[in-house]
């Protein structure tokens, strides 16, 4: 199993904190990065392969994981022409295995990572039931064991929950991942695209995408300055998100 990690935008709507410096290495206590937290959490969860995707300022990101093994770094030219679609598409060479997708911007618990790759279905998003929902939100509705549609823009009566920007590929279900973005690539009509759009496009295909539902606790983004507290609250909660790995 390998993670890819998509991390290459510029984080704008955390100005001032990411003027000079990259939304995955804003520090969020422990001593860790945003970035440091995934990869232990990921080591921790038995994942030693990870491809980071990066493009604004990708020479800290390269500088701070050059000692560490198992890390690639995958550059992507267009972080500031295009969406995350176009970055996750820059690592479609490496969806020849199975793969979990991972937002940058992620914290998340080991046993999110655990819980997935149990899963045996090709494709596994992780949601998250909240009791309300911002419009950044990443919105998902569903029927019965699938997801159904994925969006921001989802009207309130269709959304049962919010995708938490972690999904699950067997190597059949990364194959049909790499097939959609080439062809919604390929198209040239998709540059302001999320890479859930594809995920939408592979829906509407009547291809199934499952679903994993953890608890809201276990997981947070940041997207604003809010969120760094939020994070910061999270990491030193009872459920230390590293405490096993850094006993071992």
């Amino acid at each position: 199993m390998r993670a890819i990690l998509i991390s290459a935008g510029r984080g704008t709507r955390l100005l001032p904190l990411t003027k000079n410096t990259p939304k995955c290495l804003i520090h969020v206590g422990n001593g860790d990065t945003i970035l440091e937290n995934q990869i232990k959490t990921l080591r921790e969860s038995g994942i030693e392969d990870i491809s980071i995707i990066t493009g604004y300022l990708t020479e800290q990101i390269e500088a701070k994981v050059k000692d560490i093994k198992g890390i690639e770094i995958i550059y992507n030219p267009f972080y500031d022409e295009a969406n995350n679609l176009y970055s996750l598409w820059m690592a479609k060479w490496r969806m020849d295995e199975e793969i979990i997708t991972i937002n940058g911007d992620n914290i998340f618990y080991p046993e999110v990572i655990e819980e997935l790759m149990e899963r045996e279905e090709d494709i596994v998003m992780a949601i998250s039931k909240e009791d309300e929902y911002d419009d950044d939100d990443m919105k998902v509705s569903l029927k019965g064991d699938r997801v159904v549609k994925v969006g921001k823009n989802l009207e309130s009566q269709e959304v049962d929950g919010e995708s938490v920007g972690i999904i699950k590929f067997t190597k059949k279900g990364a194959q049909i991942l790499k097939d959609q973005l080439e062809e919604m690539v390929k198209s040239g009509k998709h540059r302001e695209d999320f890479y859930l759009a594809a995920i939408q496009k592979i829906i509407d295909k009547n291809i199934t995408v499952n679903y994993h539902e953890i608890d809201s606790g276990k997981w947070q983004e940041m997207d604003f300055h809010q969120d760094v507290d939020l994070i910061r609250n999270l990491l030193e909660s009872k459920y230390d998100l590293f405490k096993n790995y850094k006993s071992k």
